[in-house]
């Protein structure tokens, strides 16, 4: 740590925090700004010290994360948690990404979400080009990094996407003021005089003086080069007592910590202003307080947050990901380079006498042999389990696999609904037309969520066995019964207890087919979803199975699953906190923390102000009470008490578990492990679910339980909690809880068996209904949008697709969709006796053809749904429901008239 330049960059830091204080005051002087390019030759300095040939590419690359990402990441929630609490603004999701990843894109009038961070974007793309030259060539890095930063400065690099937006590529010329300042005077060891160094530093104060607007010229010049004089200056003082005061050490760490916190300060500290009637004129008027106390108090919150946010931070990540190697170059290597004071040159040094040493002759050397090879040592890694599965306790597991895919299939429709129409309109797309390539597939969304590892499986399937829907229905089981399969190789390799090892499987296969997901397992368009519980499974497989070896292909497997679905992102967190439960800063710990560090992804869903407006409110009980709810739901019930006291129970015993595993020496036992990262999953996911859903209420969510499958993992983490205290040792309370869990478990298998047939029974109907429609291509275009689960805008789906669904079309349909085509003998034989109530009977009708709520009401196959559905609607009529009014409002009186009459 050199003690000047590190007090120097506090002063580049207040001097920024200044310039934005001046500017909500008002004040045109932007000289402040400077401390930014400060900044950018500090870091060239820092690297083109302090990366020696000794140091690692990770190393570099991981030293300079732990120093930029996690603060920065930090800064911008509190940011965005300010923005949301006093004005209700999120930002939208490509805003959010662009800001957390710094993706480039430093054109006129655009900034970061929270904007100082523009100038971070600059420093990855420093770190980028050094660490990529210094992979490959270490010895003649800096130099080859400073050539490439001229080329880069001398040209305008276009942003990707955005047409004429380029950045600032000259700023990289001060980036190479530093690596040239490291070579020379660290390095090459070049004495300063402290005179010149003190002229040095006069002159870059005036030319900032004269520049304190940049009156248009070049930033390099106008503020570069006199940051360049300035860190000359203070360099030459390095032995200056006043550098290594405490004080001034302190203020120089904590230079990041107020460089990121000062403007969320700021804003903070003037909307309480004029919360209390200060006017912003008077703001202006005493500009020189105003200015104090803006600037103190983000030096004040700076420190502090250095101190007991950055500090900690740091620490802990220097542990887990580089093993506890030191972030700052040691002072003593530092002293080694600093110049010293040179003798008088009047003044020689006394020679030393030479020893008189009598001439021998010297003896021939002995050839001397090659010393044998040394091989390295295997590392064994004990921590990874060992397969051992005996294929007897999997045979029930299989059979009750075999039989549900068996009676799904048999009776499932082979016909698209709903969002299923955008899997046929890609196929034909890519294969039919040639509109998309493979990439596009790839990278195809719906609404704000990836889809493409979905699709591209999709639509890879279709053309090697044709257009099937009921393909990818057996998929979806076919997948959640490999998560089951998965996770009982698990506990069969790693528990002794014959108990467990036979009752375990099977709860974990009829948990993954758990009837509450019947609306998504018989609906293909979920097959995102199952894909991302495959991917939970896999990895908490693989990290078990292979250890710290799986890093690789856990990375890829989050990867895809971060393109199936908007929920995959939160994979990333889960393998990391999968390897950071082994304990230890090892390198267990640098894989956790590796992966942890791709963890922005998982905050995708909640990137859009769209889906996040409305959150607070019902305020925090609202939010609580949602939640539960939402856990309550795999019992299959919707009674809003009912619901909630099963779900804080589900919740309670699964948080139980997974927090008296991990006190118990971090979760030591694999199945232990497994468990807390499935509980962990769904959890998040759940609140995933939560922050883009929430808006809808919890009757839409429990109507069809939409969260079900991102909630079945936390039953199959309880089954894996629980089985260790059948274990020997356990005591018999122990026993008795887990017994009471496990049994929990089996309840809502059995609550939610009456929910899964009757929605399947509804598929069926919805799904046929609306092929005949489709395939008689009635002239009926808000008939068939209905039948087809489509919208006005969407309708185009399942017109451009006709041909592509042409072979699907049958004769044989289900009873109820049948009974759907044609009006009931009721209605019939009143328009054959009045014409004049064709309109209105013909109109409810339609409704009832249109609306699942009322054929689960009145089943169309009975022979008085006529009748109950009229007196449906004279109801509807005489109470002023808002049921679909603007259709059956019209004809209110009719439906009245016709059922008294009756």
């Amino acid at each position: 740590m050199f003690y000047s330049i590190n007090f120097l960059r506090f002063i580049a830091s207040v001097g920024v925090v200044i310039h934005h204080a001046l500017g909500f005051t008002g004040t045109q002087i932007s000289v402040g700004a400077a401390g930014v390019d400060v900044f950018f030759i500090i870091s060239g300095i820092v690297i083109g010290f302090s990366t020696g040939e000794k140091t690692t590419p990770y190393a570099f690359f991981a030293k300079r994360f732990i120093r930029v990402l996690p603060l920065y990441w930090l800064a911008t929630f509190a940011y965005l948690g300010f923005k949301f609490l006093e004005w209700n603004d999120l930002p939208q999701s490509e805003t959010f990404w662009r800001s957390m990843l710094l993706w480039p894109d430093f054109g006129t009038g655009w900034h970061p979400i929270y904007y100082p961070g523009w100038t971070l974007g600059y420093e990855l793309f420093f770190y980028l080009v050094f660490g990529t030259i210094f992979t490959f060539a270490r010895k003649n890095a800096a130099a080859l990094c400073a050539l490439v930063m001229c080329c880069v400065s001398l040209v305008l690099i276009p942003v990707p996407g955005k047409t004429g937006v380029h950045f600032d590529s000259r700023l990289c010329f001060e980036f190479v003021f530093g690596l040239i300042f490291a070579h020379l005077f660290l390095k090459r060891r070049m004495v300063i005089d402290p005179k010149l160094g003190t002229a040095s530093a006069v002159a870059a104060l005036v030319i900032f003086s004269l520049n304190y607007t940049s009156n248009g010229i070049d930033r390099v010049l106008a503020w570069g080069v006199p940051s360049l004089l300035l860190v000359i200056g203070l360099f030459a003082h390095e032995r200056s007592p006043f550098f290594r005061r405490r004080f001034a050490v302190i203020l120089g760490d904590a230079s990041y910590s107020v460089y990121l916190v000062h403007i969320t300060v700021i804003e903070f500290i003037l909307e309480t202003l004029k919360r209390n009637d200060v006017s912003a004129e008077a703001i202006k008027a005493q500009w020189p307080l105003t200015l104090l106390v803006l600037v103190g108090a983000s030096v004040a919150v700076g420190v502090m947050v250095h101190r007991f946010v950055e500090q900690p931070l740091l620490e802990y990540l220097r542990r887990v990901l580089l093993g506890g190697e030191r972030l700052k170059t040691p002072v003593a290597d530092v002293e080694a380079v600093l110049p010293v004071a040179e003798a008088p040159a009047d003044v020689l040094p006394e020679p030393a006498p030479s020893p008189v040493v009598p001439a021998v002759a010297a003896p021939k050397p002995e050839p001397v042999a090659a010393p044998p090879r040394v091989r390295k040592p295997v590392v064994v890694d004990e921590r990874r389990l060992p397969l051992r599965l005996d294929w007897k306790p999997l045979a029930l597991p299989v059979l009750l696999v075999g039989v549900f895919l068996a009676w799904v299939i048999s009776r499932a429709f082979d016909w698209p609904q709903a969002d299923d129409f955008l899997l046929v309109d890609w196929f034909r797309r890519l294969f039919i037309t040639g509109e998309l390539g493979i990439g596009d597939v790839l990278t195809l969304k719906n609404g704000p969520h990836p889809v493409g590892f979905q699709a591209l499986v999709t639509v890879l399937l279709f053309k090697v066995f044709g257009v099937s829907f009921n393909l990818l229905v057996g998929l979806n089981l076919l997948i959640a019964a490999a998560c089951g399969l998965l996770l009982s190789a698990l506990v069969l390799s790693d528990s002794n207890s014959r108990l467990v090892r036979w009752v375990a499987p099977v709860l974990l296969m009829v948990v993954f087919l758990h009837p509450i997901q019947m609306n998504h397992l018989v609906w293909p368009f979920e097959l995102g979803l199952f894909m991302v519980s495959l991917a939970l499974v896999a990895n908490v497989a693989l990290v078990e199975f292979r250890g710290v070896r799986a890093v690789p292909w856990v990375a890829a497997v989050c990867l895809l699953g971060t393109m199936s679905t908007g929920q995959g992102g939160f994979l990333w967190v889960l393998a990391g906190l999968h390897f950071l439960l082994f304990g230890g800063p090892g390198r267990y710990g640098r894989a956790g923390g590796f992966l942890m560090a791709f963890a922005v992804v998982s905050a995708y869903l909640t990137s859009s102000t769209g889906e996040v407006s409305g959150l607070m409110n019902d305020g925090v009980g609202g939010l609580i009470l949602y939640f539960a709810q939402l856990f309550g739901g795999v019992f299959g019930v919707r009674g809003t008490r009912s619901t909630w006291v099963l779900g804080a129970l589900v919740l309670a015993v699964a948080l139980g578990l997974a927090v008296a595993a991990i006190v118990r020496r971090q979760a030591a036992r694999p199945i232990e492990r497994a468990g807390v990262v499935l509980v962990a999953g769904a959890l998040l996911m759940a609140v995933g679910f939560t922050l883009a859903r929430y808006k809808f209420g919890i009757v839409w969510a429990l109507d069809r339980f939409h969260a079900a499958p991102l909630l079945v993992p936390v039953l199959a983490g309880i089954v894996l909690l629980a089985s260790r205290y059948f274990e020997t040792g356990a005591s018999l309370a122990a026993r008795g809880l887990a017994l009471f869990a496990q049994t929990g478990v089996v309840a809502s298998v059995v609550m939610a068996v009456p929910y899964a047939t009757g929605r399947f029974n509804e598929q069926i109907t919805a799904r046929g209904f609306g092929m005949a429609v489709a395939c008689d291509q009635q002239d009926d275009p808000y008939l068939e949008t209905s039948a087809s689960g489509l919208a006005d805008w969407s309708f185009f789906l399942l017109t451009k697709n006709r041909d592509v669904l042409a072979p699907l079309c049958t004769d044989r349909l289900p009873v109820d969709a049948r009974a759907l085509l044609k009006l009931p003998d009721d209605f019939a034989g009143w328009i054959s006796r009045e014409p004049a109530t064709a309109d209105g009977l013909t109109a409810l009708w339609r409704i009832y053809q249109t609306h699942g709520d009322l054929q689960r009401a009145f089943p169309p196959s009975q022979p008085d749904v006529g009748k109950n559905l009229l007196m449906f609607a004279r109801n509807n009529a005489l109470t002023g429901s808002q049921y679909e009014k603007d259709i059956l409002g019209p004809h209110a009186d009719l439906y009245v008239r016709l059922h008294d009459a009756k």
